[in-house]
């Protein structure tokens, strides 16, 4: 089964453009995914999908909500881009309110919906991460394996923690996200169709939080790392993917994707270019276990991602991409023309038309996943 995941944008106060659109889509669409810039017009929209699909899942964030903020170029935020391969199953939607308040209730209503044939959940959740630990601390052993993606916000003001997911009326302290049940295939890269070896909370706030590893050697790599990053200046950990490395005067170096051979670089160099303090081992011994357990970590990480409003790096080519222009992304997406992509801008979705140095003012960018 071939799965077609397809974008659009509308911007239209009216809603003739995106009617026209949705009649193009087969009647049951597996889920509609969106980021606008817009809460207003975006209202329109989910009211239509509503209508017209009452029963299809429909996820996303607009530019005052969770996913988006104005200083994101000041604050260094990342996010991924998360490739799916998605086949016949269930997506169960889920909402709880006031899950900040209730991490151990929050977690225990999460495990309720999910069993043993749960491929994976995407999760949005309206706290800090180490919230969302509790919440997912509950968990059994059995169900600790089980790939979870998606946003932590933080406490910051700049948000007006708004989300439009599901319905129009989610608001603060909110769990809410999709489970994904049955025969469903996703991945990083490519179509490697294996489950990645950890997990990934992206917060506001810069840190990195890796909540799920199931593969001993490569959690005691990332934890050495995480335990020597200074995380009371707030220094991004995006080195850990080899990609970007971000120095005092918060600016990008491009480092090369080939893992196994620079990662050793970026730790020596490290100390004269981030507030961050690290230690690199003298043994010979202890250098070489720590490269093989970043063997088996780098095999999980091939991917792009975005940061800051721009793309890091074509994981189909290993090609650096500097700038967020349509030119950049039609690179991505000729690389990757087989696999849905979805993500966020800065200031926008993906795929944003460039107008000088300004991003065109388009609103809402949609993928929808459906049988081809």
């Amino acid at each position: 089964m071939v799965i077609e995941a397809q974008a659009f944008k509308y911007s239209s106060e009216t809603q003739k453009e995106v009617l026209n659109f949705l009649s193009k889509f087969p009647r049951n669409p597996d889920i509609f995914l969106f980021f606008s810039k817009d809460d207003v017009k975006i209202s329109t929209i989910l009211s239509l999908l509503k209508k017209i699909y009452p029963s299809t899942p429909v996820i996303g964030s607009t530019v005052e909500g969770l996913i988006l903020n104005k200083s994101a170029y000041e604050t260094n935020k990342m996010f991924l881009i998360i490739a799916l391969f998605l086949k016949k199953g269930k997506v169960i939607p889920f909402k709880f309110e006031n899950a900040t308040n209730n991490e151990e209730k929050a977690g225990l209503y999460l495990q309720s919906l999910i069993s043993n044939n749960t491929s994976f959940i995407f999760l949005f959740v309206e706290s800090i991460a180490t919230n969302v630990g509790k919440i997912l601390s509950t968990f059994d052993i059995k169900y600790k394996n089980i790939p979870i993606f998606g946003f932590a916000s933080g406490d910051s003001l700049e948000f007006k923690n708004t989300y439009q997911i599901f319905d129009l009326n989610i608001y603060t302290n909110s769990m809410v996200g999709l489970i994904f049940e049955g025969d469903f295939y996703y991945n990083y890269m490519l179509a490697l169709k294996t489950k990645p070896l950890f997990d990934l909370i992206i917060t506001e706030s810069e840190e990195i939080f890796i909540k799920k590893i199931n593969n001993k050697k490569a959690l005691d790599f990332v934890g050495e790392i995480l335990e020597k990053a200074d995380i009371k200046e707030k220094v991004p950990l995006q080195f850990l993917f080899g990609l970007k490395l971000r120095n005092k005067k918060r600016s990008f170096t491009p480092i090369s994707i080939n893992y196994e051979e620079k990662f050793f670089q970026i730790l020596e160099e490290v100390p004269s270019r981030t507030e961050a303090s690290f230690v690199v081992p003298d043994e010979n011994e202890r250098l070489n276990d720590i490269k093989l357990k970043l063997n088996l970590f780098s095999q999980a990480v091939n991917f792009s991602y975005i940061q800051a409003g721009f793309i890091s790096s074509c994981a189909g080519c290993g090609k650096i991409l500097y700038d967020d222009s349509e030119e950049e992304i039609k690179h991505i997406w000729e690389k990757f023309d087989c696999i849905p992509i979805f993500g966020t801008f800065n200031f926008g979705p993906i795929f944003p038309i460039k107008n000088g140095n300004k991003v065109s003012n388009f609103t809402t960018t949609f993928f929808v996943f459906g049988e081809k």
